[in-house]
């Protein structure tokens, strides 16, 4: 099983280019899973990451790849996702996990280990793998 994992950064001021992980998303047996955390360090406006979900959420339901240069139909569409271009985002190159757990889990681990401000990870005594 093709088993991928993306974070998504939040660049809020272009000019220092300065990105903060909001999300991270999971794609295995052809699903896209999503989380974001409602991350107030750094993000003035967190609406705008919202709204960015449920684009996300809407170009993964619709298996929306965008224009000719989307590639091919059969990769996984986090490959296309981290291609395209999107204002004040990036999502990471994709990066293969371990099949063998549950993506759900794998996602809760992401967001707790990489997505969460550092602040509260310590505090939950939560360390990276």
């Amino acid at each position: 099983m093709t088993a991928l994992y993306s974070l998504v950064r939040y660049v809020e001021d272009l000019d220092r280019g300065e990105p903060i992980n909001v999300g991270a998303l999971v794609w295995a047996d052809g699903q896209l899973l999503k989380k974001f955390v409602d991350q107030r360090e750094g993000v003035s406006d967190f609406d705008v990451v919202r709204r960015f979900d449920e684009l996300l959420g809407y170009l993964a339901e619709h298996d929306d790849r965008g224009g000719t240069d989307a590639g091919d139909r059969n990769e996984p569409f986090l490959f296309t996702l981290s291609r395209r271009r999107f204002p004040h985002f990036e999502i990471t190159a994709p990066r293969q996990f371990n099949g063998d757990e549950p993506p759900e889990v794998v996602l809760d681990r992401l967001v707790v280990d990489l997505v969460e401000p550092s602040s509260k990870r310590f505090a939950l005594g939560s360390r990276l793998h």
